[in-house]
């Protein structure tokens, strides 16, 4: 591999880890946020009740005007609506973080992966739809065959050698998939977010590896090293 090729590729790779910490972190946020408002509820309901910056949304569908959201020209969505502080305070336990999270890293590590194979395969790997296409959820894992075969296939979508990935990469990329199977087609909330993120880690870091295999450590922080870790 050339030097501009693999630059480009740890450069792919440096941003797809940075926005995947700032992800963990800015979930912690949220959460932590949430879980205060949740546990001082009547002083949140209080500051919420000045000025009502939180607005109720209604539907009024019709045949007519489906094709127009703005209620103001008679349209079906209402996003102003007056809503008291105690109908907030009901909500703030009803959003998803963990699954919304969830759903938005699997689809990084996709674009992670579709742009690593297109830099080192280019077009062929439209015919695969997707670069963990072969991994699929009813894999045996006690198939030792099976996941070779499947670590083998994914190889071949990067370009490297059959060995590049482990049996264990492929256990982990398939449970990945099925967990966000269950959450994307069926509707379930994610069971282990902070397992969904390790192996998500994990899947990225081993192709990582396997694409450049010159390379024996990879360092991302994307704050201040305040313990020089990371330097």
């Amino acid at each position: 591999m050339d030097k501009i090729t693999a630059t480009k590729i740890k450069k792919i790779s440096e941003n797809f880890f940075n926005s995947a910490l700032k992800l963990h972190v800015s979930m912690q946020c949220s959460k932590y946020l949430f879980d205060k408002a949740i546990i001082n509820w009547r002083e949140f309901e209080s500051e919420i009740s000045i000025n009502y910056p939180i607005k109720g949304i209604g539907i009024i569908g019709t045949r007519m005007n489906m094709e127009n959201p703005d209620s103001s020209e008679g349209g079906f969505l209402y996003t102003d609506e007056p809503l008291g502080g105690h109908e907030v305070t009901d909500e703030l336990q009803g959003f998803p973080f963990e699954t919304a999270a969830a759903a938005y890293l699997f689809t990084a590590l996709e674009i992670f992966g579709d742009e690593i194979s297109e830099i080192l395969v280019g077009p062929k790997l439209r015919q695969y739809d997707s670069w963990h296409k072969f991994a699929g959820p009813n894999l045996d894992f006690s198939d030792k065959k099976s996941l070779a075969s499947v670590a083998g296939k994914i190889a071949k979508i990067f370009n490297t050698p059959i060995s590049a990935f482990s049996e264990n990469f492929v256990s982990r990329l398939v449970l990945l998939k099925i967990q966000r199977n269950r959450f994307a087609h069926v509707g379930d909330e994610i069971e282990d977010f902070e397992q969904f993120f390790e192996d998500v880690i994990l899947v990225a870091l081993a192709i990582y590896f396997a694409v450049l295999p010159n390379e024996k450590k990879i360092k991302v922080y994307p704050y201040q090293d305040l313990e020089r870790k990371f330097k």
